[in-house]
């Protein structure tokens, strides 16, 4: 596996329009689209037999698995040396991990349910790196250090690439549930917080199998303040630094709502910031789009793996 390393990162920085430099940046054009294509795995004409590729799941899923028993996805890293800051009508803050939106608590609001609908990416695999990305819908995590969250992930394993539905209580371990997601499957995620505990729900339409419902606890010895609710894309953690993620096109995140005080509305129906994720080298790793005016839509764009 190869993983981009955490630590050395840059404070002063040039991203896709995002100047950064001694803590002071600018957004002249919010919702530009970039970055190069990277090739795909090499094909051969005749697959693997059902048999083989049976076992070739399972080996990745493993793999998976075993990574997530001491790595996974993390509450939001902020790139060193930058803060959230207004820019126009905007809040943008810069991620180490997180690409997406931010409903957050800045005037003392508590979040209790988070949901949003995607069509399932397909990624792009090469054989010489594994890769992951997640995409998620959760609570907490963007002020505070855990994180209700559920989605799916896209695992780039020996250059082949897996589906898999997931959910996690941070700081508690990563979950994965279904595993035959394919992409063009129209996922639904939700996080409720409900008297039994964190009901945490994700809907595969399409292939069934993956759907899944959970009531969980908030960790052991951690407190949930349920301060915020996010639909994030993400570069997990792994056992070196962050993984590298594959090439995904656009994620397209629809439908989303959040629930706070007794009001439910879109992202824009509470204070919300716009996340943009950074690389070690500066380079934002995706483009986070504009909200629709409807307030609950809107893309992140791949750019770089790191």
């Amino acid at each position: 596996m190869s993983l981009r390393a955490k630590p050395g990162r840059l404070l002063a920085v040039a991203v896709v329009g995002i100047a950064v430099a001694a803590g002071a940046w600018s957004v002249p054009a919010l919702g530009a689209a970039g970055g190069p294509d990277r090739p795909g795995p090499p094909g051969s004409p005749a697959g693997p037999s059902p048999s083989a590729a049976a076992s070739e799941r399972a080996a990745a899923t493993r793999a998976l698995q075993r990574i997530f028993r001491v790595s996974g996805p993390l509450p939001f890293e902020r790139f060193p040396g930058t803060r959230t800051r207004r820019v126009g009508a905007v809040t943008i803050a810069l991620s180490g991990n997180w690409s997406g939106y931010v409903d957050d608590n800045s005037t003392g609001r508590s979040y209790t349910a988070a949901t949003g609908t995607w069509t399932q990416p397909k990624i792009t695999c090469t054989a010489s790196e594994d890769e992951l990305a997640g995409w998620w819908v959760g609570l907490d995590g963007y002020s505070d250090q855990t994180v209700e969250q559920d989605g799916t992930f896209a695992w780039c394993y020996a250059g082949a690439a897996y589906y898999y539905s997931w959910w996690e209580t941070y700081p508690d371990n990563a979950i994965v549930v279904g595993t035959s997601i394919a992409p063009g499957d129209r996922i639904t995620a939700s996080v409720t917080v409900t008297s039994q505990g964190y009901r945490l729900t994700v809907t595969d339409s399409t292939h069934k199998a993956n759907t899944f419902t959970t009531v969980q606890q908030c960790p052991s010895g951690s407190s949930c303040y349920d301060a915020s609710a996010e639909w994030i894309a993400e570069t997990p953690s792994g056992p070196r630094g962050m993984w590298p993620w594959p090439p995904f096109g656009t994620w397209r995140l629809s439908s989303a709502r959040a629930t706070s005080d007794g009001k439910t509305g879109g992202i824009n129906a509470f204070p919300d910031d716009q996340i943009y994720i950074v690389g070690d080298d500066g380079d934002t790793l995706a483009n986070t789009g504009s909200l629709a005016k409807t307030g609950n839509t809107f893309g992140v764009t791949w750019s770089y793996a790191y």
